[in-house]
């Protein structure tokens, strides 16, 4: 999870406090001493206690794959090559899954299985890596609100707002458009899109490939695809 450190006109410094709520480490802010949960980004107790930092978007991928979207990206360099984690050990054990509740965890599934979360509103779901492996995306429902959520190009898992498993969205040009169509490979017109001037307005499915035709206003041709 990765939140923004400033809340209304209040920035905050974190370390670790040494305390586990839910398996989980707490952190402890050095402004006023508060602890927070790094799970929900709530604080906890003290003078912070009931607020809720915003979440940021993040991706869990390789740094090569990061660094390639990403060059100007710094990182903290240690004084001293860190050749392991202290917790390596822990985290390759399957037997070893926290102090609290970790004999309901593993009725349900085995330790260490890597899951990929997402949270509307009250409710959450957790789907299991496994389950992405087939076609790279999963549909679920949340509270009513239908949820994609996809695996990457670059092996991180992102989760959207199906919008009823399709996303409105707008192709922007420099130049006044006439008309657009969607039309098969044989250049045949299936429906026609609406158009706005220099934009036009395109309903897409998960994944879907259209071809659309597009002609300009002037244009001596049929225009673009």
């Amino acid at each position: 999870m990765v939140y923004a450190r400033t809340l209304g006109s209040q920035s905050y410094t974190f370390q670790v406090s040494g305390m586990l709520w839910r398996n989980s480490l707490i952190m402890r802010d050095r402004e006023t001493g508060s602890l927070w949960s790094h799970v929900t980004g709530e604080g906890l107790s003290g003078p912070a206690k009931g607020k809720r930092l915003e979440k940021s978007a993040s991706v869990q991928t390789t740094w090569k794959n990061w660094r390639a979207a990403h060059p100007d990206t710094r990182v903290l360099k240690k004084s001293e090559e860190v050749l392991s984690s202290h917790y390596q050990k822990y985290f390759d054990d399957p037997e070893r899954n926290g102090l609290f509740r970790s004999q309901w965890l593993m009725e349900k599934m085995p330790g260490k299985t890597k899951v990929h979360g997402a949270v509307v509103g009250a409710h959450a779901v957790a789907i299991t890596d496994g389950a992405f492996e087939s076609d790279g995306l999963v549909f679920v429902d949340l509270g009513g609100t239908p949820v994609v959520m996809v695996r990457g190009g670059d092996g991180g898992v992102r989760a959207f707002e199906a919008r009823g498993q399709c996303a409105d969205t707008t192709l922007k040009f420099g130049r006044p458009v006439a008309r657009a169509e969607i039309s098969t490979i044989f250049e045949t017109t299936v429906a026609w899109l609406r158009v706005d001037d220099q934009a036009v307005a395109v309903r897409l499915k998960p994944f879907e490939n259209l071809t659309i035709r597009i002609r300009f206003s002037g244009s001596g041709s049929g225009g673009i695809e």
